[in-house]
């Protein structure tokens, strides 16, 4: 049972008992507007604030400390979910009781994470100019470097196309653009305001006292003024008139074809669940028609598959298609897609379908990062459901509910990755 409390009007708690783990977890959660510029910031400070806080100034400091506390770890990140762009911050340790002499390691780690995030090294009014540089470089590179993985590649280009002319269409990790023109005092200006304006969810996964995380956070925040955040709210994409078709080129052997349909259902909708397993018999795995038709009967794809965008509504469809057979494939998927809204579904797709749904929330259990995901996913879509009220309501889905919500789902945008002309 989730347990929540409120550490002050920006900032909640939630505690997530596991404990058949020997680890816990606590997660950092803080949720900024997706905007063109900001998320080139964000990105950008991800990075250079886990290299080290005022405390621990360096990242071979930082590291050194962190193999004291029996060899935790800190991790950092951005990623989007909807309108919502969340810098994450992860930190793991064995469990208190299994310490020399039940040693309280998790208030030890909330302190060093604390730190990373609210205080950070600073020199001057601003971030270390080497690490500022070193990390401007790297997240420039990682930019690049995106374009490497293909199949990575045509999924984010089917979701900007998809999304074209609102914020979803922005790369969670920013633009090389706006990444190389960031000035160090600016963006420590920027960090200042942000990390005491925003909503920031904490998450600690695990076996621990809540109250004694609660009092040990109320006592690092209770020197700090925090203007009132909100957490961005999400907007489902409307469907468009006409299909959208996108064609590039580039030195590649095989090709991608990606699709996105729109379904106009939010998390919130009675339908969504009819909707999810229509999607988990569509595209969603080995049992799914996709995999079985495209793939494997028809060998019109090395990989065929589906995946749902519950925060925006649509269903993105992934190939790896040799170029003469991008007809044939997009025919055959619009086929498949016919036979599910037709009712065309064999006992064996539907009872595999739910199976892979529930397996797959069923093994959150063994997963603390994933399950403070599967909660953040939550209050962000504002449902709340737990995992037991996933199971149950997707047990409870019946063929006709899958028909009916897939009356929804329609062609919106077609993206061809191929080879050089």
């Amino acid at each position: 049972m989730l347990q929540t409390r409120i550490v002050n009007n920006n900032i909640s708690l939630t505690y997530i008992p596991m404990g058949k783990l020997k680890t816990t977890t606590i997660g950092f959660y803080i949720h900024c507007p997706l905007d063109k510029k900001t998320a080139s910031y964000n990105a950008l400070l991800a990075a250079i604030l886990k290299q080290g806080s005022c405390e621990y100034p360096t990242r071979e400091l930082l590291t050194k400390r962190l193999d004291e506390l029996y060899g935790s770890t800190l991790a950092a990140g951005v990623s989007k979910k909807g309108e919502d762009h969340i810098l994450s911050f992860e930190a793991e340790c064995i469990s208190d009781k299994y310490t020399l002499g039940n040693e309280k390691l998790l208030s030890q780690l909330v302190s060093v994470l604390f730190g990373v995030i609210f205080s950070p090294a600073v020199e001057n009014g601003k971030f270390n100019d080497d690490v500022f540089k070193q990390e401007q470089k790297n997240l420039i590179d990682r930019i690049r470097a995106s374009v490497n993985d293909k199949r990575a590649y045509a999924n984010e280009r089917i979701c900007q196309i998809t999304s074209e002319g609102t914020p979803y269409e922005i790369s969670r990790l920013g633009d090389e653009e706006t990444v190389s023109k960031i000035d160090n005092n600016e963006l420590y200006d920027y960090y200042t305001g942000m990390i005491t304006s925003s909503k920031i969810d904490i998450y600690v996964a695990g076996e621990t006292e809540l109250d004694f995380v609660y009092d040990k956070l109320t006592s690092l925040v209770s020197m700090m003024d925090f203007v009132d955040g909100e957490i961005p709210s999400c907007e489902i994409l409307a469907g468009v008139g006409d299909v959208k078709t996108i064609t590039e080129h580039m030195d590649v052997t095989q090709g991608k074809l990606a699709m996105s349909f729109t379904t106009g259902i939010k998390p919130s909708d009675d339908a969504n669940w009819g909707m999810i397993v229509a999607n988990s018999i569509f595209g969603g795995g080995a049992h799914s028609k996709l995999f079985n038709n495209v793939r494997e009967k028809l060998s019109l794809a090395y990989y065929a598959g589906s995946q749902m965008h519950k925060f925006k509504g649509f269903i993105a469809v992934n190939a790896g298609v040799e170029f003469e057979n991008f007809e044939k494939a997009y025919d055959e998927i619009l086929v498949q897609l016919d036979e599910l809204k037709n009712g065309k579904i064999s006992d064996e797709e539907f009872t595999a379908a739910k199976m892979s749904l529930i397996n797959s929330l069923n093994s959150y259990y063994d997963d603390q990062l994933y399950m403070q995901s599967f909660y953040l996913g939550e209050k962000i879509a504002g449902t709340n459901y737990s995992i037991d009220d996933y199971i149950k309501n997707i047990e409870n889905v019946s063929i006709k509910d899958v028909i009916d919500a897939s009356q929804n789902i329609t062609l919106n945008s077609v993206y061809y990755l191929a080879g050089r002309e």
